[in-house]
C-alpha cells in the first residue's frame, strides 16, 4: 500500500481511507468492467438465487463468494434489480431462442423449430434446477424481479408470435401459440431433468439426438390438418 501511495502522490492514510484495504484497492484496479469478474458474479448469483431465492440473497455474501470487493460488485450491479436483469439476460433460454427466431423469421417451421429446440436445450443444460428457482422469483411478485420478468416475457413472446404467424399461414395446426410454445419447452426441460436418472438406469440417448426427436414429434403434432378427401358437400 505504501508503494501505491507514493506512486499516487498521496499519504498511506488517505489511500486506506479511500479504498479500505489492499483487497478493495486491487479490486478497483482489476474488476472495473472486467468480463471475468462479471461472469463470476453472475455464475455465483444464479446458484445463490436458485438455492435461496432473490429475497434472501445477500449482496455482501455474493461479493465474498465471487471473490470480488463490495465496491466493485456494486459498481457492476448497483442493486438486486440490476443483478437480476443481467441474470435473466445471460441465462434465460428465451433470449437465445428469440435471436434464432428473429434470424429466421420468414423460414418455415420445419427449418426453424429444430434450431429452436437445440438452442433451448443448450441454454438450460446443467442449469434446469437453478433456472426453475429463478423462474419462481419471476412469478413470485418480488419487486427486484419485475424487470427480469419483462425481459423473459419479451423473449417468450417472440417465439409465440412466430408460431401464430405460421398458424395463420397454414403451416401449423391452429391452437394457442403460447400453449404451442409450452408443448415444445416442457419435454425439453423434463428431458434435462431426467438425464441423470436415465443414465443411472442405463439409458443414454445422445443429447442432440434426443432433442431432435422431441422437435420432430412437436412438428408432427402441430402439422396442419389435411383436408378430408372424397367427401361431397350436401347440395
Amino acid at each position: 500500500m505504501a508503494d501505491f501511495a507514493r506512486a499516487a502522490g498521496v499519504s498511506v492514510r488517505t489511500l486506506y481511507r479511500t479504498f479500505g484495504d489492499r483487497g478493495d484497492l486491487m479490486g478497483e484496479l482489476d474488476l472495473q468492467g472486467s468480463p471475468s469478474a462479471r461472469a463470476r458474479i453472475l455464475e455465483r448469483a444464479i446458484e445463490m438465487v436458485g438455492r435461496r431465492g432473490l429475497e434472501q440473497l445477500s449482496m455482501d455474501d455474493l461479493a465474498d463468494e465471487s471473490g470480488v470487493s463490495r465496491a466493485n460488485l456494486y459498481r457492476l450491479f448497483p442493486g438486486k434489480s440490476a443483478l437480476f436483469r443481467d441474470l435473466v439476460a445471460t441465462y434465460s433460454p428465451w433470449e437465445a431462442v428469440s435471436m434464432v427466431v428473429d434470424a429466421n423469421r420468414d423460414a418455415p417451421p420445419e427449418l426453424v423449430m429444430g434450431q429452436v429446440a437445440q438452442t433451448l436445450a443448450t441454454a438450460v443444460h446443467g442449469r434446469v434446477g437453478l433456472l426453475l428457482g429463478v423462474i419462481s422469483q419471476l412469478l413470485g411478485g418480488d419487486p427486484d424481479a419485475a424487470e427480469g420478468l419483462r425481459r423473459g416475457v419479451e423473449g417468450f413472446r417472440v417465439l409465440a408470435d412466430y408460431l401464430g404467424e405460421q398458424m395463420a399461414a397454414g403451416q401449423l395446426r391452429r391452437m394457442d401459440p403460447i400453449l404451442a410454445s409450452q408443448l415444445l419447452a416442457a419435454p425439453i426441460v423434463i428431458h434435462e431433468l431426467m438425464l441423470p436418472v436415465g443414465r443411472q438406469a442405463g439409458f443414454d440417448l445422445g443429447e442432440g439426438e434426443a432433442i431432435e426427436e422431441i422437435a420432430q414429434a412437436w412438428l408432427r403434432a402441430l402439422a396442419p390438418e389435411a383436408p378430408a378427401s372424397g367427401v361431397v358437400a350436401p347440395a
